[in-house]
């Protein structure tokens, strides 16, 4: 999971602004030489350009002087974000850094390596050491998002949630099995799996510190050998008979969904008849694809109970992977949940493949697509489709389902927004043609 600074892209977004502020001041530069008649028009136009530009750079210069800075981040449980930093953001943000960096949080933990309480400890110490932090610090300057936002989501987002749900657990285990090593946990394995997860998470927060500091992070993280790079945030599991239609908008509508204007799609997910080379082996391709993804999405239908492969990919996911990153969506059938046995109804859920029977801790949650019947009801147009696939892209991304529907609006918003700049410095381009032609024909 990799920051994506943005940096890089400001002095050029600054020579544009000083060179878009020189044009619209030669321009003004003519229409009051037309105005006045007064003088002569070059030196209206290059007063105008000059003055333009001097504006430009004096702004640039003031916000120098008072030590602000503009830094765009991209993280992927957070999006794009433009982070406004100070000398004393930047000294928190190196903390932060050198935090992050130097704890077991970001370094590699094989299951068969480590103590998972030691683990947990120095979490517990890492959340304590970044809220001394914070709270030592004074409020940076307002202007947008600030790296003391960026280390409460840190602290809110990431690991409060990983040490509220294990850290009870574990200790519940050594009070009942005192003596007995964490490695006979029956959470072990699940407890470790969500451990790299998070580790992978909170590597990003890090980079995206040392991208605010200024200073070079690792080119290289120390991952375990045996974890392979994540290049799918979903992979779909469905019966082709006939969830085809269905699993297509589903991507599609995961694809778009709070997507930046400059991106392609908002989440990759693979689909076995778009991410699936023609002369890949089956087998060995989806073998590779769920080791490669974040999570798994299994649709489910009494088509699917009947499917081979589905059973198959469920199995592979709970042997390898954690049931906490499986969701499950019913496109056809019935999924009954039995309360008081604190599992699936097996008997009354037609629905339910023989790999998921007693697997879930608790009641989880699944998204109901088994009332579309027609086509038009699967796309965002449809407010009761956009609804639930809101609620599973953002258990994906990570994020609230009401702030995720606000980032998909607030992008749209966004990609509109360009769409205008465009047309406009379009526009501006053919007034200043028009006016230059004016002149030369007056001229001649």
């Amino acid at each position: 999971m990799a920051v994506k600074p943005l940096r890089s892209a400001l002095p050029l977004r600054q020579v544009m602004c000083v060179i878009v502020a020189a044009a619209v001041g030669a321009l003004a530069g003519l229409v009051i030489f037309e105005l006045t008649n007064i003088g002569g028009r070059g030196f209206y136009a290059t007063g105008g350009a000059l003055a333009g530009a001097a504006g430009a750079v004096a702004s640039q210069i003031r916000g120098r002087s008072a030590g602000l800075t503009k830094v765009k981040l991209s993280l992927p449980q957070l999006s794009e974000l433009t982070i406004v930093v100070d000398d004393q953001g930047r000294d928190v943000a190196w903390k932060l850094f050198v935090e992050t960096t130097t704890r077991v949080s970001t370094q590699p933990l094989h299951d068969d390596q480590g103590l998972t309480r030691e683990t947990l400890s120095s979490l517990h110490a890492l959340f304590a050491t970044v809220r001394e932090i914070l709270k030592a610090s004074r409020p940076c300057a307002p202007g947008g998002r600030t790296v003391e936002q960026l280390a409460i989501a840190l602290l809110n987002e990431e690991l409060r949630p990983f040490l509220a749900k294990w850290h009870p657990r574990l200790r519940a285990f050594e009070q009942s099995h005192p003596g007995t090593p964490d490695s006979e946990w029956p959470d072990h394995a699940a407890c470790r799996a969500e451990l790299r997860t998070l580790q992978r998470r909170i590597r990003a927060y890090a980079m995206g510190f040392s991208e605010l500091v200024g200073v070079t992070a690792p080119r290289r993280w120390p991952v375990p050998a045996d974890e392979r790079p994540l290049r799918y945030d979903a992979f779909l599991s469905y019966a082709w008979e006939p969830d085809a239609p269905l699993v297509r908008a589903v991507r599609d509508a995961l694809h778009r969904l709070a997507r930046p204007w400059y991106r392609l799609r908002a989440l990759r997910v693979f689909h076995d008849q778009s991410s699936m080379p023609a002369t890949s082996r089956l087998d060995r391709a989806i073998e590779d694809a769920l080791a490669a993804s974040r999570h798994l999405i299994v649709f489910l239908s009494p088509q699917a109970v009947a499917s081979p492969w589905v059973d198959d990919e469920i199995r592979y996911w709970l042997k390898h992977k954690s049931v906490e990153t499986l969701y499950l969506v019913l496109s056809g059938g019935s999924l009954v949940w039995d309360a008081v046995a604190g599992h699936f109804d097996v008997n009354r859920s037609s629905a339910l493949p023989s790999a998921l029977h007693g697997v879930h801790p608790g009641r989880p949650l699944w998204i109901d697509l088994s009332w579309i019947t027609e086509d038009d009801q699967r796309g965002l147009r449809n407010e009761r489709f956009r609804a639930c696939l809101v609620q599973l892209a953002a258990a994906l991304h990570g994020r609230a389902p009401d702030d995720l529907d606000g980032e998909d609006v607030r992008q749209h918003r966004k990609t509109r927004r360009m769409a205008a700049a465009a047309v406009t410095a379009l526009a501006l381009l053919a007034a200043s043609t028009a006016v230059a032609g004016a002149i030369a024909a007056q001229r001649a």
